[in-house]
């Protein structure tokens, strides 16, 4: 007895995970009509290859790969093209107002400490290794955020595994930020006495 295609596990997932394979790519990108472009694209670029997995897990699995794929490279291009809004620099709408010119002194100076902040945490994030950024990603920046059972099924990954990467990156971005208190990180993440 030979297994369903992936072309039949694509056709029941699509159903029942579209919705959850779209607020990935939400995540991932900021723009929708860029995540609803990643998902269907992904699909599309899957019954191409066709692979051979072995149940639906793994075409999920495969899918989330193939849309976190896609998200990444729209992301890319938007970024080449400089139309993208970063994330780390919007701000909320201000109230109208006149300020002193010693108040519009005090947030010059709060807006530039901020930046400067905003600027060592992007460093930090991006120089994490891919796995360990992603699972911070999800489960702390990005809005909004995952829960540990959906990071971990988009991962593929146990929670378990899930918590371990959350808990290498933290320890790393204390490491990057000098706030590691006495543990010691290397440079894959992981904790070192």
């Amino acid at each position: 007895m030979s297994r369903p295609s992936f072309r039949t596990h694509l056709g029941r997932l699509y159903a029942s995970k579209y919705l959850s394979w779209l607020r990935y790519a939400r995540r991932l990108v900021a723009d929708e009509a860029d995540a609803e472009d990643a998902v269907q694209a992904a699909a599309c670029d899957s019954l191409r290859a066709d692979p051979d997995v072995k149940s639906e897990g793994h075409a999920n699995a495969y899918m989330f790969a193939a849309i976190r794929s896609k998200a990444h490279r729209a992301g890319r291009k938007r970024r080449a093209k400089g139309t993208e809004g970063s994330s780390w620099t919007r701000r909320k709408a201000r109230e109208p107002s006149t300020p002193s010119p010693a108040e519009i002194a005090i947030r010059l100076e709060e807006e530039e400490e901020a930046r400067g902040l905003q600027q060592l945490a992007k460093q930090a994030i991006g120089s994490l290794p891919e796995e360990l950024r992603e699972v911070l990603l999800l489960l702390f920046i990005r809005e909004p955020q995952m829960k540990l059972r959906e990071v971990a099924e988009v991962q593929g990954i146990s929670i378990s595994a899930v918590h371990k990467r959350a808990a290498r990156a933290l320890d790393a971005l204390r490491l990057i930020t000098g706030r590691n208190g006495s543990d010691s990180v290397n440079e894959n993440g992981k904790r070192s006495s």
